[in-house]
């Protein structure tokens, strides 16, 4: 083959990998509780393991008691219960802060209270009722906060 023959292969480009924000402290104790609660649903033995956070991989590890002869979930039900349980925890976060605004202007049903603006308070309580049916793509940001999530302005 002649030089002119030679196939030359294009040479790609660098990537420029951008940094990754770390997970916060929040967001493993979330990760890592939900796992619990999937493991403790699907297996009979509560205190014969230990979970754990990788750090490295970003995912809640389990390690069993080999002593321990009740029969193990398999990880693919293991890991599918727990992303499914994942999922739902930001709407739990949402629904814990929602009934919290709702108790905090329960003082607006009580009969002796007279407002002018009552109908933009009741628009308010209404649009915190619809939480988190509103918001189906809500999740948690690295810092754990939960994201995708608006909350209506409370009335002056």
């Amino acid at each position: 083959m002649s030089d002119e023959e030679k196939v030359v292969e294009p040479v790609e480009e660098e990537k420029v990998v951008e940094p990754v924000e770390p997970e916060s402290q929040e967001l493993i104790n979330y990760k890592i509780i939900t796992f619990r609660h999937a493991v403790n649903e699907l297996y009979d033995c509560k205190s014969h393991y230990t979970t754990s956070y990788d750090i490295s991989t970003c995912k809640p590890t389990i390690t069993y008691d080999p002593a321990c002869e009740i029969p193990k979930p398999s990880d693919m039900s293991l890991n599918e219960l727990y992303l499914a349980k994942f999922k739902e925890l930001p709407y739990d976060v949402i629904r814990e802060n929602r009934n919290s605004l709702l108790t905090g202007s329960d003082w607006i049903g009580l009969s002796d209270v007279k407002l002018d603006n009552i109908e933009e308070w009741k628009t308010y309580r209404q649009a915190l009722r619809d939480l988190p049916n509103d918001y189906p793509d809500a999740t948690f940001d690295m810092a754990g906060n939960v994201i995708g999530v608006e909350y209506p302005v409370k009335p002056l």
